[in-house]
Order: structure tokens, then C-alpha cells, then sequence
């Protein structure tokens, strides 16, 4: 069917070049290329019909295009398309030759790559966060607490007395205090449009899961470090007790001095009587690659140790061990860029963790937008995510389980 079309078309042409449009007329009349003709050939080639249409003629560059796109023999592709470049009757042809010219490409936006979408993968992948040292230590006691609890605690111990046969024995008393838990609030709050998470199923479990992990570091940093002002938890830093505090050595720092400092602030903790059960070292990227690099004489002092992650025989705080990020390494207590080294008993730490925790998706409600502005998600057609959580952090040793060195120089 094809190469009569082809032929015919070919006679078509040279009537048209030799000037004699008449006989060019009556030969286009008697065009075999009907729409029940190209079904036909369909059937003929592949054993199924095109889809149905009108019975009428194509025209004239529908007919050619379909002959295209029905070929199978690539040297009668090239033929046809000689055929129609130099068939002037094909005039209004000049863009469907141009495209079968050009190579149709991913690659090329206007030559088809506009026509494939990028695939998303259902997965997200991880956020670029610190690695954490309190949240999620298993060794950490985890209380939940709906508004705050008290834990009290012995301050002086009983004395014992030896005595004589039949000699009295006079009394002792015992001290106590308390420490309160008071969890402070933390929240997230995230709008999104609703077309786009009707659009985009997997955009749901992506934000709720980011959420968690943005809340979780940022309750990281605060357990470590803040203050305990402006609704914040008091971190490690500030529950310590100020006895001990292990100021660095002022000499010139070497591997020596590190572990000098290193045994005075575990000596801190054994003096307050600690029992020590599941203790952690906690240090900063910068602090941890100086102790990994530490040589002695002939050795390095610590690397075989840290290679099992620990460091003098006790656990080292995160997963990767390679530091927590959380941990700053440009204060200045004593000078500048300094770090922060941190040993604690973690059973005897208390992370009050409140009952309203939550993570929410709603819709026709308010919320302050980054300016403070009240905006209404109903109005903007948005769903809000938000996650909240309540935590605190207590020693019940005030602080005694505890040592810190705060002007950390090591690997500056």
C-alpha cells in the first residue's frame, strides 16, 4: 500500500516540476491513501486496525505524516521523505519536514525533552543534621511529666560511729533538698498549600518526618548547652556543678596534658561519691579528630580505644563518633575559639519529657506567619503541620554527676 502511495505520490511531483498541473490535478485526484486504505495497511502490517475515523480522504499532509508513521522499511522512509522535499505541491509541509529531519532528544527541552517529567523518588532522603548527644541516649532516664515533678535528694549523708562495748553511739542526721522537672515547650509549625499535597502523596510522610528530626536536634542543642532562660531547658553546661569545672591546662598543650585533663575531670566525678554505671565523654568534631591523631612515645593513646568507641575506657557520646556537632568550637571563656568538653553518668540524669507531645495535621485553623502575622489557613487552602514536645533535663545529684572543661584549646 505504502509504495504505491510512494509512487504514485513520485508521479505526483514530476508532472508538477515538467509544468503541467493539469495532469499533476488528475493524478492527486486518483489518490489511493483514503483513511479506509491506512486502516487497511494497519491491519495488513501489524495485524490490528488504527482507531476508527470518518470515512473521508486525508488530506494531503495528514496522508503523507500517516504513510510516515506507518512505515516500517527505514529505506522507504528516506525515499518518502525525498519525495516530499521535492514535491512542490507539498508547500505547507515545510515544518513536518523540519521535524522528521531533527532527532527527537530527551536531553533537548524543545525537541521533546518538555514531554518527560522528572521522577521523584518516594524516599527523602536525610537532613544534614548534628549528630545528638542527649536525645535518645538510652542511658538517660526518660520521665513524662504533665506539668512538673519534684525528685528529692539526699544532701548529708549519716555518719557511722565505732564505738566501745557498752559505749554509746550518738545520733546522725541526714540532709535533704529537692530538684525540680519542668518541661519547657517546643514547636514547629509548617503550612503547606493543599494543591500540593493532593498533588504529591509522599509530600506528607516528607514533612512530618523532617519535622522530627529539626525538633530533635534542636532539643539536642539546648540539653547541652542553654542557659535555662526565655522557656528554654537548662543543658549540661549549666547543671554542672561549679566544683566541677576543669579549666584546661595554661602550659603548651600536648597529648599529655589532654590526658592530664581528661583523668581531672573523670577525678571530679569519682570525688562526689558517683556511682559510675553507664558514663559518656561527649566532644566536638575538632576535640575528637585531636584525640583520635594523640601519639604518645610510640603510639597514639587513644585511637585504639576510640576505634571501639570509647576514650580511657568509657563510652563516647553519638552514633558516628566522630563528635557532636552541637557542641560549639568558637566560645571564649578564657580566650578564644574554644570548645567544650563534657563527662557525665547518664543514670543519673532525668529527661522530663511532657504528655502533650504531638505532631498534627489540620486544616481551617490560624497560625502566625514568620512576621508574626495571624494568617488563615482555611482562606490560603492549606493544610498546617506542627510538632510539639516538652522536655527538661535535672542531675539528681545537682550537678555532681557532671564535669566540664569549658576552654577546650585542644586542636585549635
Amino acid at each position: 500500500m505504502f509504495k504505491e502511495y510512494v509512487a504514485q505520490r513520485t508521479e505526483h511531483a514530476q508532472k508538477a516540476r515538467e509544468g503541467k498541473p493539469d495532469e499533476a490535478s488528475a493524478i492527486d485526484a486518483d489518490n489511493p491513501f483514503k483513511a479506509k486504505h491506512a486502516r487497511e495497511y494497519m491491519r495488513e502490517m501489524f495485524g490490528v486496525a488504527s482507531s476508527a475515523r470518518d470515512e473521508k480522504d486525508l488530506s494531503v499532509g495528514k496522508a503523507f505524516s500517516k504513510a510516515l508513521t506507518y512505515m516500517t522499511d527505514g529505506s522507504d522512509a528516506r525515499k518518502a521523505l525525498e519525495v516530499a522535499q521535492a514535491d512542490k505541491a507539498y508547500g505547507g509541509l515545510g515544518g513536518f519536514e523540519n521535524q522528521v529531519s531533527k532527532a527527537l532528544g530527551l536531553d533537548d527541552f524543545s525537541a521533546g525533552g518538555v514531554l518527560a517529567s522528572t521522577p521523584v523518588a518516594a524516599e527523602l532522603a536525610e537532613s544534614l543534621l548534628s549528630e545528638t548527644a542527649v536525645m535518645g541516649d538510652p542511658g538517660i532516664v526518660k520521665v513524662g511529666v504533665d506539668t512538673e515533678l519534684e525528685f528529692p535528694r539526699v544532701t548529708t549523708s549519716p555518719t557511722a560511729y565505732w564505738a566501745a562495748e557498752n559505749a554509746a553511739t550518738n545520733a546522725s542526721t541526714i540532709g535533704f533538698s529537692r530538684t525540680t522537672l519542668r518541661p519547657e515547650q517546643v514547636t514547629i509549625i509548617v503550612p503547606a498549600s493543599n494543591k500540593m499535597l493532593r498533588g504529591t502523596p509522599a509530600a506528607i510522610a516528607a514533612v512530618e518526618a523532617e519535622l522530627s528530626r529539626n525538633l530533635e536536634d534542636a532539643i539536642d542543642a539546648k540539653l547541652i548547652r542553654s542557659i535555662g532562660v526565655s522557656n528554654t531547658p537548662t543543658g549540661l553546661r549549666y547543671l554542672v556543678a561549679s566544683a566541677n569545672l576543669v579549666n584546661a591546662d595554661t602550659g603548651t598543650l600536648t597529648a599529655a596534658t589532654f590526658e592530664d585533663d581528661l583523668f581531672s575531670m573523670m577525678r571530679k566525678v569519682y570525688a562526689a561519691k558517683v556511682r559510675l554505671r553507664d558514663p559518656r565523654w561527649a566532644l566536638s568534631p575538632r576535640t575528637r579528630d585531636y584525640a583520635y591523631t594523640a601519639r604518645g612515645t610510640d603510639n597514639y593513646l587513644f585511637r585504639q580505644d576510640m576505634m571501639s568507641g570509647r576514650l580511657l575506657g568509657f563510652k563516647m557520646a553519638g552514633q558516628s563518633l566522630l563528635g557532636i556537632q552541637n557542641i560549639p568550637e568558637n566560645l571564649s571563656y578564657t580566650g578564644s575559639n574554644e570548645s567544650e568538653i563534657y563527662f557525665y553518668e547518664t543514670s543519673h540524669l532525668r529527661m522530663g519529657v511532657g504528655n502533650d507531645m504531638s505532631v498534627r495535621r489540620v486544616q481551617d485553623v490560624a497560625y502566625n506567619d514568620a512576621s508574626g502575622s495571624v494568617v488563615s489557613a482555611f482562606s490560603k487552602d492549606q493544610t498546617v503541620f506542627a510538632i510539639r514536645m516538652s522536655v527538661d533535663l535535672i542531675d539528681v545529684n545537682a550537678g555532681l554527676s557532671i564535669s566540664v572543661m569549658p576552654d577546650c584549646d585542644y586542636g585549635a
